[in-house]
């Protein structure tokens, strides 16, 4: 399975970001066992969560946000991105990942 998540690129301010859209028939499927949008907003959620769980203290260097269709993570630090592109891999292609991300994120996740 390919990874949702983009080529890391550097802005033009210094700061390196990607992006997440994920097509994937088996986390679409996940997605709609739990009544999730799948979009970035729901993206969002599980980024945050993962993050929270397996990467806490890269939090203060990471800016997560989302559209509609995609979320996005920015950092001055190319390595915390590469990091947590090989962590949302992961996390699509291990079930038991992604479901420990969606149960952390709550009731807020769309």
């Amino acid at each position: 399975m390919a990874s949702p998540v983009s080529s890391i690129i550097e802005d033009p301010t210094g700061k390196f970001f990607f992006s997440v859209m994920d097509e994937d028939a088996t986390v679409t499927a996940v997605f709609e066992e739990f009544d999730l949008q799948g979009g970035g907003y729901t993206w969002e959620g599980i980024i945050e969560a993962m993050v929270d769980l397996h990467m806490p203290e890269a939090r203060p260097e990471l800016e997560i946000g989302a559209e509609a269709d995609n979320a996005y993570v920015y950092s001055r630090r190319r390595e915390l991105l590469e990091t947590l592109a090989v962590l949302i891999g992961r996390a699509c292609e291990d079930r038991a990942l992604l479901l420990a991300a969606i149960e952390h994120a709550g009731e807020d996740l769309e």
